[in-house]
This record gives structure tokens, sequence and C-alpha cells, in this order.
């Protein structure tokens, strides 16, 4: 479905297919790795992934990631921070505090309709006054918002496992991201508490301990933005596609050669050895579970036959396979199944390469030429709503505001009962999450047709 939803051919019908599939797949994703991120915690095989980061770069992501949602529910997002935090590069797991945030903040945003969510970041030494040394620190960080509240009897159970408030079953989720978000705060020295009142909102905080180190200038990720291909001047890397897999492997190529790189197969580990052998790829993804010659085997024989600079990116469905692929000599680790974007990043981080990207931040469709502002679907100027009946767009509107998808979804079915051709270029705008277009066509603010 990304693939698909890659191809500029596709007409809008089938456009909003392929988003609804790849929104599903997705949505499925993220239960399976919430999933294994539990199976690993309690087994005790998740661990800590300590770099340099900047809290600032951090902070300006999220604010990037979630600006669009908020704004289309009239809610402020804001952030407060230390002013040296602008330039403190600070040694922690970003990944897991990343991911802590993410869910504190998109709950705040589920659950407000009202008011706003305020994010606090500051810095204090690890003993609470001066220190003598001053690269010991204790990173605090607190996310409120003025949502709907959470009762006192319902706190402790947002914590556990598949167990959710009352307004957390209406709104839907797994279940576990308050309780993967609590492991982690735990595993990075702190603990995840939260204060809530009914009616006036929740603040959730934490403190983990983390280190002030030299700033070693790490890259910018780029939030909100698809890969459309290789820098001009990159070249065109070569990049060997291990996967005993027809159809994983083809994928993969496909997805590769599209972004500007050249590919090479092998259909098992032995044949990947020797195709090292014969001519030296930029790079090698390497299934590990293959007939003939596993992965594993092959990646000791590469790196230890005089290819040893080859950086290889191992793939993997298990969820407990990183130390094995560290011991064998991968350079990288990917997760199967994996996104594109994971893909891209992977290879950017081993062979440095630079990409040209679009921003789909603001629900920019595929290819470019799906945008809402020159006539394309969704555009505000071909949307005819004469025919809708006015209680419909006003519960439309009521349902953007707070965020309600499956709202949406129900209302757009029933303006399409009423006008189809409508109610697809609305479909095709929710399932962007283009909500401030949406709020604009339920106000009726150009929601006309050309001719009208």
């Amino acid at each position: 479905s990304q693939l698909l939803e890659r191809d500029p051919d596709l007409t809008p019908k089938h456009m909003k297919y392929v988003r609804i599939i790849n929104r599903s797949g997705e949505h499925l994703l993220a239960l399976i790795n919430d999933i294994l991120d539990m199976a690993k915690i309690e087994s005790g095989r998740m661990t800590l992934n300590r770099a340099p980061f900047t809290p600032y770069g951090l902070l300006k992501d999220l604010q990037s990631l979630f600006n669009t949602l908020a704004e289309a529910k009239s809610l402020s997002l804001t952030i407060e921070h230390d002013d040296e935090l602008r330039v403190t590069t600070l040694l922690g797991d970003e990944g897991k505090l990343r991911q802590v945030l993410v869910n504190l903040v998109g709950n705040g945003l589920k659950f407000t309709h009202k008011g706003g969510v305020n994010i606090r970041l500051r810095t204090e030494t690890a003993s609470g006054g001066a220190s003598e040394d001053d690269r010991a620190l204790l990173l605090s960080v607190e996310v409120e918002d003025s949502g709907v509240g959470i009762s006192p009897e319902q706190i402790e159970l947002i914590f556990a496992p598949f167990q959710q408030s009352d307004s957390g079953k209406k709104a839907g989720g797994t279940g576990l991201g308050l309780t993967i978000s609590r492991k982690f705060v735990e595993m990075m020295g702190g603990t995840l508490t939260c204060e809530s009142e009914l009616g006036k909102g929740s603040c959730f905080r934490f403190r983990i301990p983390v280190e002030r180190v030299q700033d070693v200038s790490p890259r910018p990720s780029q939030p909100g933005k698809r890969v459309l291909g290789l820098q001009p001047g990159s070249g065109r890397p070569l990049i060997l596609v291990a996967d005993d897999d027809d159809t994983s492997r083809g994928l993969v190529t496909e997805l590769l050669a599209e972004a500007g790189f050249d590919c090479a197969e092998a259909a098992n580990g032995l044949q990947a050895v020797e195709s090292c052998s014969s001519r030296a790829p930029d790079a090698v993804l390497m299934d590990m579970n293959m007939p003939v010659l596993d992965g594993y085997e092959a990646t000791r024989m590469i790196k230890g036959g005089g290819r040893r600079g080859v950086p290889v990116i191992a793939l993997t469905a298990d969820a407990f396979a990183r130390d094995a692929v560290a011991a064998c000599g991968a350079d990288e680790y990917l997760r199967k199944p994996f996104v594109a974007d994971e893909l891209f990043a992977a290879l950017r981080k081993v062979l440095g390469v630079e990409y040209v990207y679009e921003d789909v931040s603001r629900g920019e469709a595929a290819g470019g030429e799906r945008g809402t502002e020159n006539g394309g679907p969704g555009s505000l100027k071909t949307i005819d709503l004469s025919m809708i009946p006015e209680n419909l767009l006003r519960d439309l509107h009521g349902a953007v505001e707070d965020g309600d998808v499956y709202l949406i979804r129900e209302l757009i079915r029933s303006i399409s009962t009423v006008d189809e051709k409508a109610g697809e270029e609305l479909l095709l705008l929710a399932e962007r999450y283009d909500y401030e277009r949406l709020l604009e066509i339920a106000n009726n603010e150009g929601g006309l047709s050309d001719g009208e």
C-alpha cells in the first residue's frame, strides 16, 4: 500500500481505498509493536539506547507533528523550556523519550476540547543545587492539558495493560500507550505520575537523569516529510537486497529504485556472499532467516571476507534478535514489518546520503499533483455542497472540532447518501487528516462548485 500511495496515476477513488488500507495497516502495526514492546519489557530484553540528542530539536519535532491537529480543534499547543535548552546537547535515550512525549501529547489533544496542551521541559542539577560535576542533570518534563480529566479511582487504572478510563474507551486505542510510557520512564530512571481532576484536565510529569555533553551536532530529523528521492549529486548507491521471499524482496527493490538507488538481489545468504565477492555493494539489506545460508552467517562471511567496510542492515521479524544481530557484525537493525521511512532513515544513517522530501504534514497527497489548492480532488473549489443538509454540515463541524474520527466518518457516510461525489471528496480529506480544510468546508467557506 505504501508503494501504491506513491503512484501518481491512481484515481481519487482508488487513492481513497489505498489510504484506508494504509491507515488500517499502520494501526495494526502500531498495535503489534506495542504488544512486542510489552513482551520485551516483561522479558527484560528491552534496553536503553543512550546517545547525544538536542531536547530543543525534539520539542520542535513535537510541535511540527501536532500543530495541525491542535489548530483543527482550535486548541493551543504551547512549549515552555529553559533558554539554555536551545543550545544544549544531552546524553539519553531520545527514542524512548520521544515515544513517551508523543503518547502524552497525543492523549492530551485527543481528550481536550477547549483550551490546550502545554509541554514544559527544564533541566536541574542532579543534586538539586550546585554540583561539582555539571554534566549530571535531571530533565524535568510536564505535559498538562485542560481536557476531560480522570477520576481519582481511575488514575492508576490507566497505567495497567489494556486498561482505559471511561473517556479512553470512547476514544479508542490499544490501552497500552500509558503502560509502555510508564515502563520507558522507569527504564530511564524516573517515575511517571499523573494529577487530574474531572472536568479540569490532567498533568503528567516525570524526571529522568541525563548528562550534558559537548555539541556533536546530531542530524535533524524530517518530521512530517516523505522521501521523494536522493538529493541531486548523490549518485546511485548500489544496494544488495537479500531476502528469500520474492514478494518482500521485489517490493523493497522497487521502493529503492523509485528513490534513485541501484539494486541487486539475492534469494539466500550464499547468493548474498557471492554477490558481495564479485562486486561490493554500497550497503546490504540482509534478511536474517533464509535457506541455504542464513543472514547471520552470511553477514559474518561478508564482514570477514574483505568486505568489512560494507554496511549491513539486518531485517528480521524476531523482536528479540537485536543482540544476535549485533554479535554477527550487522551495522543496523530493522524489525519487520517496517515502513518506508524507517528503511530510508537506516540507509541515511549507514551511507550518509541525503534526500529530497515532500512535506505531507499538512495533508498534501502523494505525488504533489493531488494538492487541494488548484482544483484537484479535495479542492474547496470543486466540492458542491448545495445538496447537503445544513444540520449535517453543523454536525460535521462539531465532530472535526472534537477530533472525533469515528463520528467524522459516520457523518461523511451520511453525506455520501445525499451526494456521493461530495462524500468521496470529504472522505479523502478525512483520510489525510486535513481537519483545517474540513472545518472550512463545514463552515461553507468556499465549499461551492466552480459554476456557482
